[in-house]
């Protein structure tokens, strides 16, 4: 047993019992060619040496004790360290950086589990994102002065860190750049609102009416992230920038006073706010970022400042409850998805300053009955989703329509793109000029046509916790679906007694963290990009063996394995995009922890990566992880959980000791 769990652990591990501690030996072994450098292997460390400098690319997982990186190797300065060098070296404990190192890669040193000193020099500028990601033994560390920013994840899950020295020079730090670590946790009992050199960092403990106070400057991206207690939220005037998702899913928030010092909003940052119905953006806000006020659900009134050139991605796409915006005249184009789903908005003037309208801007805003375009040449995406108010199955396909009406001038664009698709155009007088209010048509307009919806009429909308439901006559659909889901997710067959028939576009869009996706018979259709998102997602089960797809490669991102029936839709469609494609009747090997149709070694080194260490190999941690089918087949002992007696078994199987699993 002994003997077999050893080898078992020499897959993992190469090599031997090292020194405590590495120096650069006065010769070094040339081993490869690395572009116009050379690769060179100097003990535990392998570098890219070129005339002028060297870089450091890897560290042997077998490293141990003290690493010291030297100021030269080969006669040139080691100024760099390569993305992922150290990552998962668990039995190193200490390093040291030369001077000569100006720049530090992503992740260089995650996953360093006994890693408990690291001296950073001050020649380095940045903390890169996930730079120490995982050093559980990490507990005091000293950033220099030299260092402006600190990058996402940079010491996320060091939960022995209690000491940090940051510098007044640190002016950007990155979301969850301190989560999970015992001196974030520290200062959260201090005051529920972390504070570093003026920049809200982390507000996630805080509940109820907030007041930011009058020092901060910046909030920080995700800085109040999935805290759905705070209702409402009042930002002092010395701030200039509101962060990436700093109120993203905040789903109890129902207020923000934004003051008029803010110059940016940054992208997501009041996403999902389900219950914030108002929104006064000051002219001060020169850039609203992408997705910034997208699933609001319950938002009915908003603005866009006359600052603004750009209205971004999704900015407020299924905002179910706005019923009308307007568009200034410093808007200059109109990108995809800007206002995709808004369910309730009627109508919409584009004023002459917007050259572009970007796809499926537009797309399903089921009571948008009028659409003016005052650029007579206006780029319109060629698309009939660019603005319609649904999509129709016919003959196996989607077909998009528009029950409203499009106005714009004699020969423009608008016209041009109204006819190519069917949709109803009015031409309106030339003496209109471009401003915010509704323009006046020419005589043969004297008011809206009737556009009751006959094709799709929605007789009611549900927003629960994990799943948004259209609940229409023709097509019930998930809308969108909660981006705090996670790990494996069956979709409910049923919304208040109506069977779903519909994934719809954008479905599963910012769903990070799921691992795999069941989608059961009753489904017909799987809308436009709707699992289109690189997360976790592993595998996609379609159980209809007739499901028809939008004819869209997006649809289901390639990297992702389809299971499905033999011949059907599901098939048609990973052959037809490049995704891997397992059939259902396929039986599944005892054992398979990776699911690769195999038993072999690499199935035993999985399982025992996933028992001694979980926090990087078990379920739902990076799309290497282990899977729970995998897990499933892997736990092969007879009892519950996989440990090292699974993986035993498995080698065991592998060796002809055991007949079978």
């Amino acid at each position: 047993m002994k003997k077999l769990l050893a080898s078992i652990m020499a897959l993992c591990i190469v090599g031997g019992a090292m020194p405590a501690a590495y120096h650069s030996s006065l010769e070094s072994v040339i081993t490869a060619s690395a572009e116009d450098g050379d690769e060179v292997v100097d003990g535990v460390l392998t570098y890219y040496v070129y005339e002028d400098h060297a870089e450091v690319v890897k560290c042997d997982e077998s490293a141990a004790g003290e690493i010291i990186i030297p100021d030269k190797i080969n006669g040139v300065p080691v100024t760099f360290i390569h993305l992922s060098a150290f990552d998962s070296c668990a039995s190193i404990t200490s390093v040291t950086i030369p001077n000569s190192v100006t720049s530090i890669c992503q992740r260089a040193f995650s996953n360093c589990t006994n890693l408990a000193s690291i001296t950073i020099p001050d020649s380095v500028t940045s903390i890169d994102s996930g730079l120490f990601d995982n050093c559980k033994s990490l507990t005091s560390v000293t950033i220099p002065e030299s260092v402006t920013s600190i990058g996402i994840g940079a010491f996320e899950n060091c939960r022995s860190l209690t000491s940090i020295t940051i510098p007044e020079s640190v002016t950007s730090i990155g979301r969850s750049a301190f989560k999970n670590t015992a001196w974030l946790e520290a200062k959260q009992k201090e005051n529920p609102a972390v504070f570093v050199n003026n920049i809200l960092i982390d507000s996630t403990a805080c509940s109820g009416d907030i007041t930011i106070p009058d020092s901060v400057t910046v909030i920080g991206d995700s800085a109040f992230k999935d805290c759905r207690k705070i209702t409402s939220v009042v930002i002092p005037d010395s701030v200039k920038s509101i962060g990436n998702s700093a109120f993203d899913n905040c789903t109890s928030l129902r207020s923000v006073s934004i003051p008029n010092s803010v110059t940016s909003i940054g992208d997501c940052a009041f996403e999902e706010c389900v219950n914030l119905r108002s929104i006064k953006i000051p002219d001060s806000v020169t850039s609203i970022g992408g997705g910034a006020f997208s699933h609001c659900t319950s938002l009915e009134s908003a603005n866009i400042p006359d600052s603004v050139k750009t209205i971004k991605q999704d900015t407020f796409a299924k905002c179910e409850s706005l019923e009308s915006i307007i568009i200034p005249s410093s808007v200059t184009s109109i990108d995809r998805y800007a206002f995709a789903n808004c369910l309730s908005l009627t109508s919409i003037t584009i004023p002459e300053s917007v050259k572009s309208i970007d796809e499926a801007a537009f797309s399903n805003c089921t009571h948008l009955t009028s659409v003016t375009i005052l650029n007579s040449s206006c780029e319109i995406f060629d698309d009939s989703l660019t603005i319609c108010s649904g999509e129709n199955y016919e003959e196996y396909k989607f077909i998009p329509f528009y029950n409203g009406t499009i106005y714009g001038y004699e020969g423009s664009t608008a016209q041009a793109y109204a006819e190519k698709y069917g949709y109803k155009f009015e031409p309106i007088s030339e003496d209109i000029t471009s401003g915010t209010s509704q323009p006046t048509t020419s005589s043969t307009v004297t008011s809206a046509p009737d556009t009751t919806v006959t094709s799709v009429q929605t007789t009611s909308y549900k927003g629960y916790e994990e799943f948004y439901v259209d609940i229409v006559s023709d097509c019930p659909t998930i809308s969108h679906c909660f981006t705090g889901l996670y790990g494996d997710v069956v979709l409910p067959e049923k919304q208040d007694g109506v069977v779903i028939e519909k994934l719809g576009d954008n479905a599963f869009w910012k769903c990070r963290d799921i691992s795999a996706i069941t989608v059961p018979e009753n489904y017909k259709y799987i809308g436009r990009d709707a699992f289109d998102y690189k997360g976790l997602l592993r595998s996609i089960t379609f159980l209809n063996p007739d499901i028809v797809f939008d004819e869209n490669k997006n649809s289901v991102d390639p990297d992702v394995t389809i299971y499905g029936y033999r011949n059907s839709t599901a098939q048609a469609y990973a052959e037809k995009y490049g995704c891997k494609f397992r059939a259902l009747e396929d039986p599944f090997l005892k054992g398979d922890a990776n699911l690769d149709d195999k038993v072999n070694i690499s199935d035993a080194v999985l399982v025992m990566q996933v028992a001694t260490n979980p926090d990087k190999y078990g379920k739902f941690r990076t799309k290497s992880s282990i899977t729970s089918k995998g897990e499933e087949l892997a736990d092969v002992d007879g009892t519950p959980g996989l440990t090292n007696s699974d993986a035993l078994l498995i080698q065991k199987y592998k060796l002809g000791l055991v007949s079978s699993l």
